[in-house]
């Protein structure tokens, strides 16, 4: 029988006071019939918050400790340094300042070209090379071969929040600031984002070391994942997991698998916006594209599991829950902040 996990980071709204939202701005359960069966007649249980990465990669049989280094650099790196035991991702980020403090700005935002990128490599790899070495993987995805000790986070959980309580630490820790001084530094000058700034383009004025953790893996209860973020794609991949575009709508072929993952991140940007209405528009999308067929292929007996995994908890449905009609069917309104303040949000 067919189960199926869909990661949806956000489910329950971003960082931001939804309470106060006018009770005629929320949907109903009339208007989002799927997300209130949902949330009404499903098992919830906590989850440890943890990086998007962190999540998809468990999923995918990545053996990972609960506060150990991302092995992102060891997915993304060609066989050529696959054994090097100090490669890490060297991202380049835009950082907003502002009056109170600095913060990650969302790095699709950056948009850098390829050609871009690897003309900054080449000029930091000319005036550096006796502390790093950098290469390409992607315009916004680098890997740099740096001999520290240092435990880093994933830009994924720093994006709106204040850089300098995400720093990397560990032994190498000031020396990794003070080199990063001398690459911002250097990014202010450069001609690329001279031009970038001259055109009104967000400039690279940072860069993100992160990922830097040894690969280990295992077989995973996932045969197949449904994403369209090229890390996870090739993190499945490596772990012999098959991989296919998320699907625009959910039909039969969908349940050839036994065990499939479906990873939604179209509305991660509302909720690193914090855009409440953002949100709920996004809901209406995950309503009407995911949830709903994927339930009506559980009353059929297509499915037998569905698991809906976000931050914070997952919500688990059967057909037996389904049949539960004698639960009180709480608003969506109500049913969403019982659940934001039962699990931690």
């Amino acid at each position: 029988m067919v189960h199926c996990t869909v990661l949806f980071p956000g489910l329950l709204g971003p960082d931001a006071p939804i309470a106060e939202l006018p009770r005629n701005e929320w949907p109903t359960n009339s208007t989002l019939p799927a997300l209130s069966l949902l949330l009404n007649r499903s098992h919830a249980s906590a989850i440890n918050k943890q990086a998007l990465e962190h999540q998809v990669l468990s999923l995918l049989g990545y053996r990972l400790a609960a506060d150990g280094e991302l092995p992102i650099a060891a997915i993304r790196q060609p066989d050529a340094i696959s054994h090097h035991p100090m490669v890490w991702c060297l991202d380049p980020v835009y950082i907003q300042l502002d009056r109170e403090m600095a913060y990650l700005t969302d790095p699709a935002e950056l948009a850098l070209t390829e050609a871009e990128a690897r003309q900054l490599i080449d000029d930091l790899n000319r005036d550096f090379a006796d502390v790093l070495s950098i290469q390409f993987h992607a315009p916004q995805a680098w890997l740099a071969t740096i001999s520290m000790q240092l435990t880093t986070r994933a830009p994924s959980e720093a994006i709106a929040r204040d850089v300098n309580s995400m720093q990397p630490a560990g032994t190498d820790a000031a020396r990794w600031r003070r080199l990063l001084n001398e690459l911002q530094m250097f990014l202010h000058q450069h001609p690329v984002n001279v031009a970038r700034s001259e055109r009104g383009e967000v400039t690279v004025n940072s860069l993100w070391l992160w990922g830097g953790g040894a690969l280990a893996t295992q077989a995973a209860d996932i045969d197949i994942v449904y994403t369209d973020d090229a890390l996870f794609a090739m993190a499945a991949a490596r772990n012999g997991i098959a991989v296919a575009p998320v699907p625009r709508q959910i039909d039969t072929d969908l349940f050839e698998k036994q065990n499939l993952l479906l990873v939604l991140t179209g509305q991660l940007h509302a909720i690193r916006q914090s855009d409440v209405y953002a949100w709920l528009a996004a809901l209406r999308m995950f309503e009407q594209m995911y949830l709903a067929p994927l339930l009506t292929a559980l009353k059929q007996g297509q499915l037998q599991q569905l698991r809906v995994s976000s931050d914070t908890l997952c919500l688990t449905l059967d057909r037996r829950a389904l049949r539960k009609w004698w639960r009180m069917q709480k608003t969506i309104e109500t049913r969403m902040l019982q659940l934001r303040s039962q699990y931690g949000y």
